[in-house]
This record gives C-alpha cells, structure tokens and sequence, in this order.
C-alpha cells in the first residue's frame, strides 16, 4: 500500500468486493480499508451485492 501511495500521492485507492467475501473484507480492513458504501451490481441476470472500499489516509 505504501508503494502505492507513494507512486500516486493525490490519487484516491479504492475496490470492489462482493459482500459475502467476508475473508477479504477483514484483510483489506487490517491494512487500511474502509467500506465507503453498499450497491447492487446485476451479474448473469442476478443482482449481486458489493462494497466500495477506499484507503483511509
């Protein structure tokens, strides 16, 4: 992460992980990640919940 911060200091960092991954969640949480907010993405015709998720400064 600080490689990153560091090659794109104004540039925010952020993903995207479905809600029901909750392994992921954790470790992006334990290295800096917030969950920004929740939203419906339709996959195979089905909608499929997931996080935004932003590292905090």
């Amino acid at each position: 992460m600080n490689n990153c911060k560091k090659r794109f200091p104004n540039q925010t960092v952020a993903l995207e992980v479905r809600s029901f991954n909750q392994r992921a969640i954790n470790c992006y949480k334990k290295v800096g990640f917030s969950i920004k907010r929740e939203y419906l993405k339709n996959i195979s015709n089905e909608d499929v919940k997931f996080y935004y998720m932003e590292l905090e400064e």
